[in-house]
């Protein structure tokens, strides 16, 4: 019986450790935005510049 609450114990701290996981992913994904939305900008504004083939 012991084992299974070592168990049980490990979950929980296995689940705890996995929490702040949504803020990094959130993180990681503004900063995608803002680098694609940056990216998008300067590609329009500097589209004279491209070479016609």
């Amino acid at each position: 019986m012991a084992e299974l609450e070592s168990v049980g114990a490990y979950r929980i701290g296995l689940n705890e450790s996995y929490r702040s996981l949504p803020s990094v992913y959130l993180a990681f994904m503004t900063i995608w935005f803002v680098s694609a939305c940056s990216w998008t900008f300067n590609t329009y504004k500097n589209r004279h510049l491209q070479e016609k083939i």
